[in-house]
């Protein structure tokens, strides 16, 4: 048995930040963490927001950017939208659909990707997060347990003194900014999660198979 896994587009390597940046900026958006998935309970958007409100980091001069389809409802997160005081609110971007080279200067700006979610049968925005170069923080559940090259920042994001902790780290909250390695992480993620080196290594034995 081969296991094929997905792959990051290599677009993604290839950002103009300074068009990403001034993307964000047209829309009012600053320094901002991102969080890109469809809307599911497993995926813990609410996780995210209850974090964010409870480090105040609208007062450290952080957004939040939630990208991606609702396609289950989420009381509990909506609980925490309707809340909130429109001071706050005005931090929150929350974009349902986005094109994708709109997803694409999404990525390019963000300060931090965070990835919370419970379960994923893969788990590709956080390989695109960490291909683009922005420090991410990511669940190790379930699927996504493989991507261990994340180091310190790959992490059971339902510890949330743990998920804070490291969101206060990789921001350089209170302390100097920890470095995230992210070049190292890219490298990894382009010589692993890359269409044409999974190809070669799904074709090579297969190729061997049928000369049986």
């Amino acid at each position: 048995m081969y296991v094929t896994p997905n792959a990051v587009t290599k677009d993604f390597y290839a950002i103009d930040k300074r068009a990403a940046r001034e993307f964000a900026d047209a829309r009012g958006v600053g320094k901002y963490l991102l969080y890109v998935s469809r809307f599911e309970p497993r995926k813990r958007q609410d996780l995210l927001l209850k974090t964010y409100l409870e480090m105040r980091l609208w007062e450290q001069g952080y957004d939040l950017v939630f990208v991606g389809r609702k396609t289950l409802e989420m009381p509990s997160f909506d609980a925490l939208m309707e809340g909130m005081l429109q001071e706050v609110r005005s931090h929150i971007t929350i974009c349902y659909q986005a094109p994708y080279e709109e997803l694409k200067y999404w990525y390019g700006a963000a300060s931090l990707f965070v990835y919370p979610a419970e379960a994923e049968g893969f788990g590709i925005p956080p390989l695109e997060a960490g291909a683009v170069g922005i420090p991410c923080i990511c669940s190790k559940r379930t699927a996504m347990g493989d991507f261990r090259f994340f180091g310190a920042n790959h992490i059971d994001c339902t510890d949330e003194q743990l998920l804070q902790e490291r969101i206060r780290a990789l921001l350089g909250i209170g302390q100097e900014a920890e470095n995230a390695h992210v070049e190292e992480v890219r490298m990894q993620i382009a010589n692993t999660y890359d269409w044409e080196t999974i190809a070669r290594k799904f074709f090579v034995p297969l190729q061997s198979n049928l000369k049986l």
